[in-house]
């Protein structure tokens, strides 16, 4: 596994691994990882650019754990154009990181919308399976096609829409939810004030 950040805890860290991370830097890993995962990291540890492999840091231990236990599971994709990916457990001087699945209670994401919304590999504009940082953006009169190959390019706007759409359907969920046990709370009151 990747040596450790010295200035971030092994909670914070989540190893993340594939053959699609081969040639890749830290900085285009960072976007991606941003771009197209609901859970942002704060910076990426990436030993050598030819490696497969790489540590992503987040801000505090909610958002690791937050983030392995949504992708750790393999049923949805960090990002859709970079095929394989995995994700483990960091590990440091032996020690694996366990996550508290706990964290999640504290945070909801909606996990059938990722907010990737990059072509597929199998859709993607170049001909080998390597992720270009500047496909995503292209605008689709300047990318060459190849006959019988479908290029889906993503309208980012429609991207941004769809992504404040799911967080305002999340934030309606919450605010019920959260008038729910208000309510659970009033009632308790009112029975442990007439016992």
């Amino acid at each position: 596994m990747a040596k450790s950040c010295t200035d971030c805890g092994l909670l914070l860290q989540v190893f993340v691994g594939g053959a699609s991370l081969k040639g890749l830097t830290e900085s285009d890993v960072m976007q991606v990882m941003n771009r197209c995962s609901i859970i942002k990291c704060s910076h990426v540890f990436k030993p050598q650019k030819q490696l497969g492999f790489c540590l992503l840091h987040f801000k505090d231990k909610t958002d690791a754990a937050c983030f392995y236990h949504t992708y750790a599971s393999k049923e949805i994709p960090i990002c859709q154009s970079l095929g394989g990916l995995y994700v483990q457990e960091a590990v440091f001087n032996g020690v694996k990181a366990t996550y508290d699945i706990a964290s999640l209670q504290q945070r909801r994401y909606s996990i059938s919308n990722t907010g990737c919304c990059c072509a597929t590999a199998t859709q993607s504009t170049t001909a080998t399976n390597t992720w270009d940082p500047t496909a995503h953006h292209a605008h689709p009169q300047h990318i060459k096609t190849e006959p019988g190959i479908r290029h889906d390019i993503p309208d980012t706007n429609e991207c941004m829409r769809s992504s404040l759409a799911r967080l305002k359907r999340e934030v309606i969920d919450d605010e019920k939810a959260l008038k729910a046990k208000y309510e659970k709370i009033g009632l308790l009151e009112r029975l442990i004030a007439l016992s």
